[in-house]
């Protein structure tokens, strides 16, 4: 694969990270990726309803997720078809770089704890 295609690949929205990392092991549907977010959330990082359904194509596009819709007798919720997503291995191989980088990352950055602790002892040294 050439570098610049490679590089592409491996630019994520944070959303799309998020729903690789949902899809690691299992088949979800659009519906089940947003009560998953909001549960993640748990009320504070809301996913605006439609935005996975718009999400999920452009994934598939980037060959990142490949879908399928329920079988006749597979129980769904209401009893309507759903179209399931399922982390393809360049998903996987992909979320595999970004934690990598994440962790490089991190590794190289200051930690919020040291930057509360160090803010906390600023304030008490500009007191005395």
């Amino acid at each position: 694969m050439p570098r610049r295609q490679a590089h592409r690949d491996f630019r994520l929205s944070a959303l799309e990270e998020d729903i690789l990392t949902l899809l690691v092991g299992r088949d979800l549907c659009a519906h089940e990726i947003i009560q998953l977010l909001a549960d993640a959330g748990d009320g504070h990082a809301g996913v605006v309803q439609s935005t996975p359904y718009s999400v999920l194509p452009r994934m598939q596009e980037k060959g990142f997720v490949h879908s399928r819709w329920s079988q006749a007798g597979e129980p769904t919720p209401g009893g309507s078809r759903r179209r399931y997503y399922r982390l393809t291995d360049e998903g996987l191989r992909t979320l595999q770089e970004r934690r990598r980088f994440r962790t490089r990352l991190d590794a190289l950055s200051t930690s919020p704890e040291i930057l509360i602790r160090r803010t906390a002892l600023n304030r008490c040294l500009s007191v005395l």
